[in-house]
């Protein structure tokens, strides 16, 4: 009511501007009446002028020890403004693509560079494939960018190349239970060689640990984050905002956090609100297609021959979905494993 009065009284030279997002966003947002019986004038960041969206939101983003020019920079932002002002998308999308996008700039460029002038002193970095135990499909390929893409963003975060506060704070997997999440994860940053901290959502006081971890610029990664979001979104809505749960101060140096996610079709699952969506990178790890467990049946399956594999592919798809005990795993152990199954037996 103290609101509505001054509002009531205000004048030419007395304004009050409030920042709000949609009901819908959750985060324990409520409907808003304050201002039910009044004509407010609303707009949104996507109206503004190009030249002042770039000046408000992107201009930082560019650090002179980038490997590109400022004029490719801006070429950059320009093409995601256009697509922000049709698409209006949230702010921190708009900075994590062109900061995406500015990190394959400077990798690319760093990489020619290095090239250039160290040709003949050393042999270039043998990417390393996924080992024997580790189970990648061909079409999670881009899901595999997706969090590299993410993990390069904070690697050059940490060097001071990008603004610290700017982007996602969160890589949220989402796929079905037993398709192999947690291990894609650790694959991805064991061969990236990131360091990073793995908790457990069953762990004792875990918004303690999430706190400790990201408030102190260190990856954490989380399985089945779904399993107590109701217990930590508070503190996941703060950290990934980049401010102390406790203090609400700005972090000094904000880390980031991967989490798997089941779904929230499973028990004792509760779905991710949007508050929290809209601060992360969301990707999803889907079930192997036919091509893919054709490929793993090439690779680790010797013993049945290759005019069985469209047979077997079918009979594994099939269990994929409508097993969820049966795992990738079960596709690639021993012939024995299997041998209980007629339709499957060479």
């Amino acid at each position: 009511e103290k609101v509505k009065a001054i509002i009531c009284m205000g004048t030419d030279n007395k304004k009050i501007i409030v920042a709000r997002n949609p009901n819908s966003y959750g985060g324990g947002r409520v409907e808003q009446k304050l201002f039910a019986d009044y004509a407010i004038p609303t707009f949104e960041l996507s109206d503004f002028p190009a030249a002042s969206l770039y000046n408000l939101l992107l201009k930082l983003i560019h650090h002179d020890a980038l490997y590109f020019s400022k004029q490719r920079f801006i070429d950059i932002c320009c093409q995601h403004i256009g697509r922000y002002q049709i698409a209006k998308t949230t702010v921190r999308r708009l900075q994590y693509q062109v900061m995406c996008d500015s990190a394959f700039e400077h990798e690319i460029n760093l990489k020619r560079e290095v090239e250039k002038y160290a040709a003949g002193f050393f042999a270039p970095p043998d990417v390393a494939s996924a080992p024997e135990t580790t189970i990648m499909l061909e079409s999670w390929a881009p899901v595999v960018k997706s969090l590299n893409q993410f993990l390069e963003v904070y690697s050059l975060q940490g060097l001071g190349l990008f603004p610290k506060h700017m982007g996602f704070g969160a890589f949220f997997l989402t796929g079905p239970s037993g398709v192999g999440k947690t291990t894609f994860v650790t694959h991805v940053m064991k061969h990236g060689k990131y360091e990073a901290v793995f908790l457990n959502a069953s762990d004792a006081d875990i918004s303690k640990k999430l706190i400790d971890v990201i408030s102190t610029g260190r990856i954490a990664c989380l399985d089945e984050i779904d399993t107590i979001i109701t217990e930590i979104e508070d503190t996941l809505n703060a950290l990934l905002s980049g401010r102390h749960p406790e203090t609400l101060l700005p972090l000094d140096n904000p880390g980031k956090l991967v989490a798997s996610i089941n779904g929230a079709s499973m028990p004792g699952r509760t779905a991710l609100s949007r508050a929290l969506n809209e601060r992360a990178v969301c990707d999803q790890l889907s079930h192997p297609t036919q091509r893919d467990i054709i490929d793993l049946l090439e690779r680790y399956r010797p013993d049945i021959p290759p005019e069985k594999h469209v047979e077997i592919s079918l009979e594994y798809y099939r269990r994929l979905r409508e097993n969820r005990t049966f795992t990738l795993q079960a596709i690639v152990m021993p012939p024995l494993s299997v041998a209980s199954s007629p339709r499957l037996v060479p």
